[in-house]
C-alpha cells in the first residue's frame, strides 16, 4: 500500500462526502446526480483527469467570496495510476471511490477545518462526515510545491461516467433496503399510528372550524377512535373477552370509573372530549396526543430490525440486482422487481424528482410486466393491480390491495417518493409496516448521492458501531467486488521491544493524527508542545507512554488518553510510582479517588454527573437513530461538569456537580437551538425520567 495525495479546495468537501468519491471535473456536469459543480485549482486543473501526488505539500488559495481553502485528500492504495510528465505525479481518468479506512482529509489550519465542517452541517446531502471524522486532520507540511507544468491529454472517459451512474443507483438501492428494514415496525404499531394520525387530523379540523366545536359526526368518530386506543391499555388486556361487544366494554369502563376505579394507563376520554369542545381551548387534548405520539416514536426506535448481512437478503453483483430474498415477494414479483431494478430504475432519466415522471414510469412498469408474463398477462393479478396503480398515481379513482407488498411499495414511492419522510408517513397511514422494498426502490430512483443525512442517519446514527461497519463493508464489497479493509495498527506487544524506525514513525504519526481529532481538548497548544517534544526523544511505545506519564500529561489530556487506550490495545494497569519501569499496559487508569474529586461518601450512582450507568438508564428513552449523537453530547457535557470549575466551558462554570436538578436541567437544555435530533418533547421526557431516578438534589 502506498500513500498518494489529491490537492483540492474545501469548496468540494460537501460534494465529495455526498457521493463518497472524487471524479475528474468534467464528470460532474454530465453524470446527472449529486453536485454538478467542482472547483478546480492550479495544482489539479485538468478537466478530464484527477492528479495524484506522491508527497504531501502546502499550497494556498486566493481570497474569495466562497469558502475556498486548500485541502489534501490522502489515499492509501495499491493501484498503479498512470504517470504524468512530472516525476511523482500521476493521473486518473475515472472516479476514485473512497472509504473511511483508506482515506484522510488534511487541512492546513484549524479555522479552515472548523469552517468547512460548519458548512457541511447546512448541506443535507453531506451525510458521511461522522463516518470520516476520525480521518480529518490539521497538518503543517514544511515543503511548498511549485505548480508544475503537467501535461495530460486524454479524452473524456464516458464509460466511467456510465459506470458511476449505475454505482450511484445500486448504492442507493442497497442503503435504501437496509435503512428500510431499520424503519420497519409491526402491524400493531402502524395500526395505532394510523389511528393517532386520524385523531390529529380531526383535532386540527375542529380547532380550525369557525365555532371550534365538533360536528356530531366528528364527535362520534373521535369517541370511537379514542376508544380504540383505550382498549389497548395493559390494564384492560383480555377484558374484552368477557364482554359481548365494544359498547358493553365501554359501558363497563365508565361504570368502574364512576365508582372510583382509576388506572394510570387509561385514557381520560371525557376530559379529552371536554378539552376539544373548548373547555381549555384544546390544550389537554393536544398535550395528550403529543405524549401518545412520543411514546409511539420511542417504542418504534427501541428495537430496530437489524438485517444480518450473513443472510444475504439482497445481493448486487456486477452492478445488477442478483438476488432478493424477501418473504413478502411472490416468485413472479421477485422476477419483475429484478427487471425493474436492472433495466428501468437504473436509467439516468429517473433522478429523484419522482413526481415529474410517476405517470410515465408507471406505464413502463406495467408494459415490462406484460412482456415478462406473456400469455399469462391477460388473467394475471399483476395486470389488475398495476393498472390500478397507473390510475392512482394520476389522481384517478383506484382500488388495489395495500397488503400486496410489491404493489403497495410501488404505489407509495410513485405517489409520495419525492421525500423520504413524506413517504414514511404515507405508508404508516396506509398501515404498511415493512419498508424494505419501498425504500430500496426509493433509494435507486434517487441514487445514493442525493440521499439526505436525516435519512442515512437511521443507519449511521446507530449506537451499534459493529453493525454499521458490517453493513458498510457488505455494500462496499457488493459494489466493488472486494471488502473494505479496516487499516488499524496491531496492538503493541511488550515482547517486541524497540520498534524499527519505520514502524515507530508510523506510531508517532498515528498519535498525532488522533490528537488532531480532539477539537475540544483544553490547553491544546501547551499539551501539543509536550507531546511533540516527547515524540522526538523516544524510540519505543513503552518509553513514549512512560515519559508522558511522568509529566503528568494524562491528567490534563484525558480525551487523548481515552482515544489512545482504545487504539493501542493496552490492558495491564500500571501505577504512577512505577512509571520508570513502565511496560505495555493500561497506563490510562486514573488514580483519583472519590474523595480527591471533592465528592462526599454518598454512592456515585446517586449523582447524575458521577453515575457510570447514567447513560444506560437514559438511552431507553431516546430513539435509536439519535442515540449516538446524544451519547456524544452527553459524554462531552459530563466531562465538562466533572472538571474543576475554573477549567470548565464558560457556560458551566457555576454548576454544582452534586446538585442533580441543576445538572439535569443544564443537560436537557444543551444545544437547544442547534440539535434537530434533541426535540423539546424528548428533552422534557428525559428530564422527568432523570429527576425521578436521581431526585432533585
Amino acid at each position: 500500500m502506498k500513500r498518494l495525495y489529491i490537492p483540492t479546495s474545501t469548496f468540494n468537501f460537501n460534494n465529495i462526502l455526498s457521493s463518497e468519491s472524487v471524479s475528474p471535473k468534467a464528470f460532474y456536469g454530465q453524470r446527472g446526480f449529486g453536485y454538478s459543480r467542482w472547483m478546480t485549482i492550479p495544482e489539479n486543473g485538468i478537466e478530464n483527469v484527477t492528479l495524484l501526488y506522491e508527497k504531501p505539500f502546502v499550497f494556498s488559495r486566493p481570497k474569495s467570496d466562497v469558502e475556498d481553502h486548500p485541502m489534501l485528500i490522502e489515499l492509501q492504495t495499491d493501484i498503479d495510476f498512470h504517470p504524468t510528465n512530472v516525476d511523482g505525479v500521476y493521473y486518473c481518468d475515472y472516479t476514485i471511490y473512497l472509504d473511511p479506512w483508506n482515506t484522510s482529509f488534511i487541512f492546513f489550519d484549524e479555522n479552515a477545518l472548523r469552517t468547512t465542517l460548519s458548512m457541511s452541517d447546512s448541506s443535507l446531502e453531506t451525510k458521511l462526515v461522522n463516518l470520516y471524522r476520525k480521518k480529518i486532520f490539521v497538518r503543517d507540511f514544511s515543503n511548498m510545491h511549485p505548480t508544475p507544468q503537467i501535461k495530460v491529454e486524454v479524452e473524456l472517459n464516458t464509460k466511467s461516467i456510465s459506470y458511476d451512474i449505475t454505482v450511484n443507483k445500486m448504492k442507493g438501492l442497497l442503503y435504501g433496503y437496509y435503512i428500510g428494514a431499520l424503519l420497519s415496525t409491526s402491524k400493531e404499531w402502524v395500526r395505532r399510528y394510523s389511528i393517532l394520525s386520524e385523531i390529529k387530523d380531526l383535532f386540527s379540523s375542529i380547532a380550525s372550524s369557525e365555532d371550534k366545536m365538533p360536528t356530531m359526526a366528528q364527535k362520534t368518530k373521535l369517541e370511537a377512535m379514542i376508544y380504540d386506543i383505550q382498549k389497548e391499555s395493559p390494564a384492560l388486556a383480555g377484558l374484552d373477552k368477557y364482554c359481548r361487544s365494544d359498547i358493553n366494554l365501554n359501558q363497563l369502563i365508565d361504570k368502574l370509573k364512576g365508582n372510583g376505579w382509576t388506572c394510570a394507563d387509561l385514557v381520560d376520554q371525557a376530559r379529552i372530549m371536554d378539552s376539544i369542545m373548548g373547555i381549555d381551548n384544546g390544550q389537554y387534548a393536544f398535550d395528550w396526543l403529543e405524549r401518545e405520539e412520543q411514546k409511539l416514536c420511542v417504542q418504534a426506535q427501541k428495537t430496530p430490525k437489524l438485517i444480518s448481512v450473513k443472510n444475504e437478503e439482497i445481493v448486487v453483483a456486477n452492478n445488477q440486482l442478483h438476488k432478493l430474498k424477501n418473504s413478502y415477494l411472490k416468485e413472479e414479483d421477485e422476477a419483475l422487481l429484478k427487471i425493474l431494478v436492472n433495466e428501468i430504475f437504473v436509467s439516468k432519466n429517473y433522478n429523484g424528482k419522482i413526481s415529474t415522471f410517476k405517470a410515465e414510469i408507471s406505464d413502463t412498469i406495467t408494459q415490462r410486466a406484460k412482456d415478462m408474463l406473456g400469455e399469462k398477462w391477460a388473467d394475471s393479478e399483476l395486470k389488475q393491480q398495476l393498472n390500478q396503480v397507473r390510475h392512482y398515481v394520476r389522481g384517478q379513482e383506484a382500488s388495489f390491495d395495500w397488503d400486496y407488498m410489491l404493489i403497495a411499495s410501488l404505489a407509495s414511492v410513485l405517489s409520495k417518493g419525492n421525500e423520504w419522510g413524506s413517504l414514511l408517513s404515507f405508508m404508516r397511514r396506509k398501515q404498511i409496516s415493512d419498508y424494505r422494498i419501498a425504500y430500496a426502490i426509493y433509494g435507486e430512483l434517487h441514487g445514493f448521492a442525493n440521499m439526505t443525512r436525516d435519512f442515512t442517519d437511521h443507519l449511521y446514527g446507530l449506537s451499534d458501531k459493529s453493525y454499521i461497519a458490517a453493513v458498510y463493508k457488505e455494500i462496499y464489497g457488493q459494489l466493488f467486488g472486494d471488502s473494505a479493509q479496516l487499516l488499524e495498527l496491531e496492538p503493541y506487544s511488550s515482547q517486541k521491544g524497540s520498534l524499527g524506525n519505520t514502524q515507530m514513525a508510523s506510531w508517532k504519526e498515528e498519535v498525532l493524527q488522533i490528537w488532531e481529532t480532539l477539537n475540544r481538548q483544553k490547553n491544546r497548544k501547551e499539551l501539543l508542545g509536550e507531546l511533540k517534544e516527547t515524540l522526538e526523544q523516544v524510540n519505543t511505545i513503552d518509553s513514549l507512554i512512560g515519559s508522558l506519564f511522568k509529566k503528568d500529561f494524562w491528567s490534563k489530556a484525558t480525551k487523548l488518553q481515552t482515544a489512545l487506550k482504545k487504539r493501542l490495545g493496552v490492558k495491564k494497569k500500571v501505577k504512577r510510582e512505577s512509571c520508570d519501569k513502565v511496560e505495555s499496559g493500561d497506563l490510562f487508569a486514573t488514580t483519583n479517588s472519590v474523595s480527591s474529586l471533592g465528592v462526599s461518601k454518598r454512592s456515585n450512582d446517586e449523582y447524575f454527573s458521577l453515575d457510570p450507568k447514567a447513560w444506560d438508564y437514559m438511552k431507553d428513552y431516546i430513539p435509536q437513530s439519535y442515540q449516538a449523537k446524544i451519547h456524544e453530547d452527553f459524554d462531552w457535557f459530563i466531562g465538562e461538569v466533572r472538571k474543576e470549575k475554573n477549567l470548565r466551558y464558560k457556560y458551566y462554570k457555576e454548576i454544582d456537580k452534586l446538585d442533580n436538578r441543576q445538572v439535569i436541567n443544564s443537560f436537557c437544555n444543551l444545544k437547544k437551538k442547534q440539535a434537530y435530533y434533541f426535540s423539546d418533547s424528548l428533552r422534557e421526557t428525559l428530564k422527568n425520567a432523570l429527576l425521578k431516578r436521581y431526585g432533585g438534589k
